[in-house]
């Protein structure tokens, strides 16, 4: 699971006479949306939605609503994500009852990549294939952005390609050891 800011910005399109479209270097900001994506690389399945910011509640909402539809039958889900900063489970306790937050509490654990270990998220590579693919283009407002993120979203999930994960951790002490020392 993580999230990722998308800016929001307005910028005038024109066409050339020989019908070449072209857009203007300046551009008006019309704030930012929010991403938020939980992702299942062995099922090679994801959920995507756009909000209008990432503090503590927003993300509680979109774990809490997976937990009661998508996961409503499983005893454990394991959340995978960076940001403990913002990814703290007493925020459930800060949104919920506190016998309401024990029980999605105690269905979940949650994982966090080791320092400069983001690129473990397989939520960061769903991120890169949706900015190449879809967000690779200037977006002037949330609904624009939820159209394009829910189109990709059903396409994507329509054909699973299950991501197959072949980095070992003994890959990671050679390739990554100057990060990760042993001693």
């Amino acid at each position: 699971m993580d999230e990722f800011p998308r800016q929001l910005i307005e910028q005038q399109i024109f066409t050339a006479r020989n019908g070449q479209r072209f857009h203007d270097s300046a551009y008006v900001r019309r704030g930012v949306a929010e991403l938020f994506v939980a992702t299942e690389p062995l099922r090679g399945w994801r959920e995507l939605c756009v909000e209008d910011d990432h503090r503590a509640a927003t993300w509680v909402r979109f774990v809490a609503r997976l937990m009661d539809t998508t996961y409503r039958d499983a005893k454990k889900v394991r959340w995978v994500m960076d940001n403990p900063g913002t990814h703290k489970v007493r925020f459930f306790y800060d949104h919920f009852p506190p016998d309401v937050a024990r029980a999605y509490l105690q269905r979940m654990e949650i994982v966090y990549p080791p320092v400069h270990g983001s690129w473990l998220n397989m939520a960061e590579m769903e991120f890169a294939v949706l900015g190449r693919q879809v967000l690779n283009r200037p977006f002037a407002d949330k609904a624009a952005v939820q159209a394009a993120v829910e189109r990709w979203k059903n396409r994507q999930n329509t054909k699973p390609k299950p991501r197959n994960w072949q980095f070992t951790t003994a890959d990671a002490r050679i390739k990554l050891a100057r990060l990760y020392p042993t001693t």
